[in-house]
Parts: structure tokens; C-alpha cells; sequence
């Protein structure tokens, strides 16, 4: 597993788990990230998720660019690649939290 998913209480965390390649997000990591997110999101036991990594250089470089290069082909962008965006999840996520908060 590439990300460790843990609630206590009403606080998720949630744990990217590559300390050797400086917690990159692969292809299976961003999978496994949109699982955690679905969870998170559909439970309303849970107010906040604290996102974090392992090891001691890096919270996370961002994505793996290595995988990235090989799925690419001649810099075109994977359709399996393009899916996912830590940017379009997180704010997806935070206007899915607003909404429930407000009346």
C-alpha cells in the first residue's frame, strides 16, 4: 500500500507510504488516494483529514515523473494519467466539505 488511511475520531489521516522515492505519486497511489477521499467524503463521522508523509527529505515531490515519462509515449499525456489531479480532488473535496457546513 502506498497510502495508510487511519480515522480516529472525527480526524482521518492520511499517510503517503514512498519514503524512497521521496513519496512520489504513481498511477496506483493516485488510485488508492481516490478511494480514500471517496471514504472520506462519505463519511460524516469525519470533519478533517490531515495529510502527511513518511520519511524525513519530503512530504512528497508531486507526481512520479519516471512512471509519468513511460506511460506518456512522445509527450503526449496518457489518458490514464490525465484522470487524476490532486488539485481537482482536493478542491472537489473542500467544496463538498463547505457545502455541508453551510446552512
Amino acid at each position: 500500500m502506498r497510502v495508510r488511511y487511519e480515522k480516529r475520531g472525527r480526524v482521518a489521516y492520511v499517510t503517503f507510504d514512498r519514503p524512497e522515492v521521496l513519496n512520489a505519486m504513481d498511477l496506483a497511489t493516485h488510485e488508492e488516494l481516490a478511494r480514500v477521499w471517496d471514504d472520506f467524503e462519505a463519511d460524516d463521522d469525519l470533519s478533517v483529514a490531515v495529510l502527511t508523509g513518511t520519511g524525513d527529505r519530503a512530504f512528497s515531490v508531486g507526481q512520479d515523473l519516471k512512471e509519468l515519462a513511460v506511460h506518456s509515449g512522445l509527450g503526449r499525456r496518457s489518458p490514464r494519467c490525465s484522470r487524476f489531479s490532486v488539485n481537482a480532488v482536493c478542491r472537489s473535496l473542500i467544496a463538498s466539505r463547505f457545502m455541508s457546513l453551510t446552512p
